[in-house]
């Protein structure tokens, strides 16, 4: 670490700058004998500092000074990069504490051959000059830039970092990040951009400490970065800044916000049907608002089109609810939706008829809606939305089970290959690492083949679901005995149709789940179950996140 950090170490995360830019003369202006003194220098070769320059100069060069020793910069660097500030401080006719943002940037140049060839260095025939990395690391000490990312954008970000804030403490701060996702499962593969990003942080933040970092800045990085190893592992670092207590939340999933969504101002819907909608969305309490929402939007759609005048529902009848009723009987696929949302569906799919539940669902939406409405006082009664809006006899028809035996054959394939998963059976990722632990995708297997559970009850279980029945029991109409171990129970959730009940299931599901539980990481953070609203161990969730549905 840094001499002159060791104390900063010690002392309260809120202090501690490696400069004080406060004990220098910051004058803009260069004096008579600052100008005559590097107008001097300019025409000596080679370019040195003599001791009566220096003493000339000392205003401005004792800052440089002070951050070479930070630093530990070596002497020839030191003495190059002396010389190209005071190169422009001549040319440019003011102090470096006058340099804009734009400045400095000019100064960097381009390219190292640029740099190279404005300051007459070359190396083996090509031009280069040793003091371009150190620009930045002046103006982040000596100046407070607007924006950080074009000074680091053309360097590595850590090595300056480790320049600033020293080598020990940004190793510190990787080595207590990465710990707690390694306990969740991760395997980075990148170790450079992860460092990077928490690199980056720390200049961003000013400060060496995990501990100053805050929700806002990390979400102004969020929003703001675009050096892509920061942005790549951004989220990764939010969540363990997040599971250390460091931050209130992690920053929302890139993968979750990258998915379009409908669009709401796409000026298909009038802005007061979009204000009722967004209204009844604050305040529904049910559990699917978010899909009814955008169901909404749709009716908003048609609206528009085929009754203008209806700008909220207290302007819907009784004609108009049966109207809608009967276009939802005739609904295409891609009829009322955004362009966006349109553009994603298969071309196959635009123009057929809404699929029968689809219809359903969408009219349980606007009965819900207008019932709400109702009974919160929003809206006079003007009509039963439970009677006028229900789905008609003919589509209630053609909901129901539809069942698909699956052939025996392939059933019995597919059991197969529940029960004899391997490694080679699984597709790894581009570099070549497994999505899932082969432990848990087995157990994925047995359970979606021999379980008879639907995928929320799958996803939803919990760690412990599995009990054995440790004692031979006799079966009394055949008097036979079952060993312990054979019988195993499977503890389910609380699903759509009834509360959380045990069931027994194969042997297999307890041997494989047992087998996953062994090596599934156990500092998985806990997480919200959406039905029974608490906080538990989700039995297939791995790098802190549980699995998808599909």
């Amino acid at each position: 670490m840094n001499p002159s950090l060791m104390t900063l170490a010690s002392s309260s995360p809120t202090s501690g700058w490696p400069i004080d830019v406060t004990q220098y003369d910051r004058s803009p202006d260069l004096s008579e004998n600052e100008r005559a003194e590097l107008a001097w220098l300019m025409n000596q070769k080679p370019f040195q500092l003599r001791p009566k320059s220096r003493q000339t100069l000392h205003r401005l060069l004792v800052p440089l000074e002070d951050v070479f020793a930070v630093t530990h910069l070596h002497p020839h660097m030191c003495r190059e990069t002396e010389r190209v500030m005071a190169m422009e401080m001549y040319y440019r006719n003011k102090t470096f504490w006058a340099w804009q943002d734009a400045e400095w940037i000019e100064i960097i140049a381009s390219s190292t051959a640029a740099f190279g060839a404005r300051y007459g260095r070359t190396y083996k025939g090509r031009q280069l000059h040793p003091a371009r990395r150190e620009i930045p690391v002046l103006a982040y000490l000596l100046t407070t830039p607007a924006d950080i990312d074009p000074l680091l954008a053309p360097f590595t970000i850590t090595s300056t970092t480790r320049k600033i804030w020293g080598d020990e403490t940004l190793s510190t701060h990787v080595q207590r990040l990465t710990a707690v996702l390694r306990t969740w499962g991760y395997q980075e593969k990148h170790p450079v951009k992860f460092t990077a990003c928490i690199a980056y942080l720390l200049l961003r933040n000013r400060s060496p400490y995990l501990e100053t970092l805050t929700d806002d800045l990390l979400e102004t990085v969020n929003q703001t970065c675009i050096i892509p190893s920061v942005r790549d592992r951004l989220f990764q670092v939010s969540r363990a800044l997040a599971a250390l207590g460091l931050i209130r939340q992690p920053l929302p999933d890139p993968k979750a916000a990258s998915r379009p969504k409908t669009s709401e101002t796409d000026g298909q819907i009038s802005e007061s049907w979009l204000w009722w909608c967004r209204r009844w969305r604050e305040h529904s309490i049910v559990a699917d608002k978010e899909h009814s929402y955008y169901s909404l939007l749709k009716v908003g759609r048609w609206l528009k089109t085929c009754h203008p005048e209806v700008s909220g529902p207290a302007d819907f009848t009784n004609e108009i609810a049966i109207s809608f009723v009967a276009a939802v009987m005739d609904m295409k696929v891609g009829e009322w939706i955004s362009q966006g949302k349109r553009a994603r569906f298969p071309e196959d799919r635009l123009g057929q008829p809404l699929r029968p539940n689809a219809r359903a669902g969408l009219l349980k939406c606007l009965r819900v809606f207008f019932r709400d409405c109702q009974e919160w006082g929003w809206i006079p009664i003007r009509f039963n939305p439970l009677r006028v809006l229900q789905s008609p006899r003919s589509l209630r028809n053609l909901i129901g089970p539809d069942p698909k035996a699956v052939e025996r054959d392939r059933w019995a394939k597919l059991l197969w290959a529940a029960m004899n998963l391997e490694m080679e059976d699984l597709r790894p990722t581009a570099g070549k690492v497994l999505v899932y632990p082969l432990e848990m995708v087995r157990a994925l297997a047995v359970v979606w083949c021999f379980a008879a559970l639907r995928s929320d009850e799958i996803v939803r279980l919990r760690v412990g679901c599995v009990r054995w029945q440790y004692e031979d029991v006799m079966v009394p109409e055949t008097g036979e005995t079952l060993p312990k171990d054979a019988i195993c129970f499977l503890d389910i959730p609380v699903n759509k149709t009834m509360t959380a009940y045990t069931k027994p299931v194969h042997p297999l599901v307890g041997q494989r789940v047992n087998e996953w539980e062994k090596v599934r990481p156990n500092e998985q953070p806990r997480q919200l179950d959406g039905k029974t609203s608490e906080t538990v161990p989700f039995l297939f969730s791995y790098r802190g996140m549980r699995v998808a549905k599909a």
